[in-house]
């Protein structure tokens, strides 16, 4: 990575502070500044107080957590001795204590923040490392080497085997990492323990103790050793703002946020994984880069497409879900109408906002998505959230005080996305897709998957058997002080800037696995193709190879749809009758229907070639207006595509 991207990145690891003054320094001239401030009696009783307030009145995941971890996970037993002797422990300790308990819940979206200095701060190596599969033994390579601070990695080189970390092999290193990671299944344990070697964000991670790491590798048949110090960058600009002076929050856009912080910093460091190299991918510039890029893809079958989907959020203030949409589309549309299937690569995605990750599933979906749904605790504060928030009731509220009135633990599953909003675009593509998965792949990103796999929407192929199984939106204390206003607010302040993340909504598949909850168990793999060696430099050979043998073999499953066109629009005369054609292929009905109302069926003759065919809605003229149209295809009577069409009328 160039030195440029990489201070560009680390530059954004705290982007929602003012960023101004930034240090960079080993961990060792670093760490008396990187310390536990000194709280009063009174505020070790409130950080504890909170602590088990928040766990305890909107902590979505604590069944599934002691179901899959046992009752060491449960928290609540932990929190009420941390309340009761909270003014007796040291400043250190009462934080490691409550840090602790949020870490051993393996819940990425339920987070302890660290005071500043710490919240400010991270430490890291300029390496990134990769597990792959050698024969049937994993082994953990370089897989990148940073240009900041090269001079700190002289000698290693990309594709090198780490062996041990300061005389630990990194096998019982990642054990030890793993058990702290958060991570909510064993895949999902070792990608993030993984990452822990290149950074620790010191918002929710230890300090490292050491101030250098010794690690030894294997380079064919040398074996090198290389001491390389632990780098500690600060924001001094943040660690000077206190909790009065930060800005008030969205809670309409943290309402909609499903995402994994740390993932997001990593990737802002060091990247996405990637299939083809920066260099193969279209050259030209695009505002909406930062959340994917689009390049084709020379097999021997034909070409196929490729887009690496970075994240569902973006730091472009310029920028909306329905704009980013539209971006996506087009380039679809427009980029990769020739080629024989896609990939969507979402290795590393740290998730972003669901409408997003469940608006573009219907652009590969043959049939009417069905969104995921949420459910959340079913009691008195949070239906407080919600009526404070909106100004009135509102269908939260009323679920939650409907679930109350029943004695229900949980309120009835609703969906965040309409069902309007997940279906009002339609089917562009009719070829094969396949997404791309890992262990890294979080919250938004695990609802992106599930959504694909569960409406037929694409093969998901996971360099890991799952996904990192996020499972919640995630919500912050300050926004949950910032609703409930200044009277009756059961959240204080918390000191020295603090804050805590809680998985406050837990997420329930639809379609095909409907029920099935994301958290802990992520989004299972229908083929896993691990990393191998070959796959750490350059372009991703193996990978790529069993991704064209997979869409080659699902070409047979493609014979209906339509011929892209530019954009959903049909322009008509103003008073017109709605009337156009489309070239479509494989089908022996379309069906036609206005809103939910089926308007007519055309009948047609079979052809795997393309035909134009004329359709009519007898009495449909209207004047400056739009009128949304889905034509569902058939073959022998099996729906096999479901375009939509906006009638527009403009002009003369």
């Amino acid at each position: 990575m160039s030195l440029v991207h990489f201070l560009v990145g680390i530059t954004l690891l705290f982007s929602f502070q003012v960023v101004g003054a930034t240090s960079i320094t080993t961990l060792a001239e670093a760490r008396a500044s990187l310390v536990v401030p000194s709280y009063t009696a009174a505020e070790r009783q409130t950080l504890a107080d909170q602590a088990y307030l928040f766990i305890s009145q909107l902590y979505v995941h604590r069944d599934i957590k002691i179901k899959d971890f046992g009752k060491k996970a449960d928290p609540l037993n932990k929190l009420r001795a941390i309340k009761k002797y909270a003014t007796h422990f040291s400043n250190e300790e009462l934080h490691q204590r409550i840090s602790g308990v949020f870490t051993q819940l393996h819940d990425l979206h339920t987070n302890y923040i660290a005071p500043k200095p710490l919240s400010c701060a991270a430490t890291f190596i300029p390496l990134r490392f990769e597990s792959v599969l050698d024969g049937e033994q994993s082994s953990v390579l370089v897989s990148a080497k940073l240009a900041l601070q090269a001079q700190s990695i002289e000698g290693i080189e990309v594709g090198d085997q780490l062996l041990s970390i300061n005389g630990k092999s990194v096998e019982k290193v990642l054990r030890r990492l793993g058990k702290i990671s958060g991570g909510a299944n064993p895949e999902a344990m070792r990608v993030r323990a993984i990452e822990m070697l290149s950074l620790r964000s010191l918002s929710t991670q230890k300090v490292p103790q050491e101030d250098s790491l010794v690690l030894k590798f294997q380079r064919k048949d040398q074996r090198i050793e290389k001491t390389v110090p632990w780098f500690a960058y600060r924001n001094l600009e943040c660690e000077g703002i206190n909790s009065k002076e930060e800005a008030p929050v969205s809670f309409r856009r943290s309402f909609n946020i499903f995402e994994d912080e740390f993932q997001k910093k990593y990737n802002r460091i060091f990247g996405n994984p990637r299939l083809v190299n920066k260099s193969s991918r279209w050259a030209a510039e695009s505002i909406l880069d930062e959340v994917f890029e689009v390049a084709t893809i020379n097999t021997k079958a034909g070409v196929v497409g490729y887009v690496q989907l970075k994240g569902f959020s973006w730091d472009n203030q310029n920028l909306d879900i329905s704009t980013v949409v539209e971006g996506f589309r087009r380039v679809i549309e427009n980029r990769l109408s020739n080629a024989i299937g896609l990939v969507i690569d979402v290795r590393g995605n740290p998730g972003g906002y669901i409408v997003f990750a469940e608006k573009v599933i219907q652009l590969f979906s043959h049939k009417e998505v069905e969104p995921t749904k949420v459910q959340m605790l079913a009691n008195a504060l949070n239906e407080s959230i919600f009526l404070k928030s909106n100004g009135e009731d509102n269908r939260w509220s009323t679920a939650i005080s409907t679930a109350m009135k029943a004695n229900h633990k949980m309120i009835v599953p609703m969906t965040i996305t309409p069902s309007s909003e997940a279906n009002s675009l339609g089917q562009i593509w009719f070829r094969p897709v396949v997404v791309l998965t890992d262990a890294s792949c979080f919250s938004a990103c695990d609802l992106f998957a599930a959504g694909m796999q569960d409406n037929d929407a694409a093969v998901v192929i996971g360099v890991h058997k799952t996904t990192g199984a996020g499972g919640a939106n995630v919500m912050e204390h300050r926004i949950f002080r910032q609703i409930m206003g200044d009277t009756h607010n059961p959240f204080e302040t918390l000191p020295f800037s603090q804050n805590m993340r809680v998985s406050w909504r837990q997420s329930i598949r639809a379609g095909k696995n409907e029920g099935v909850l994301i958290e802990d168990a992520g989004v299972k793999s229908d083929i896993v193709v691990p990393l191998r060696p070959t796959d750490i430099s350059g372009e991703s050979k193996e990978l790529m190879t069993a991704i064209n043998d997979i869409i080659a073999g699902l070409q047979l499953n493609y014979k209906s749809g339509l011929t892209v066109r530019q954009g959903s629009s049909i322009l008509l005369a103003n008073g017109q009758e709605a009337k156009w054609t489309e070239r479509i292929y494989g089908v022996d009905a379309i069906d036609l229907f206005l809103e939910k109302t089926k308007v007519s069926t055309v009948e047609l003759k079979s052809s795997s070639s393309p035909e134009e065919v004329p359709f009519v809605i007898p009495g449909l003229n209207k004047d400056w207006s739009d009128q949304p149209v889905t034509l569902i295809g058939k073959k022998d009577g099996k729906q096999v595509f479901r375009v939509v069409r906006e009638l527009t009328w403009r002009g003369d």
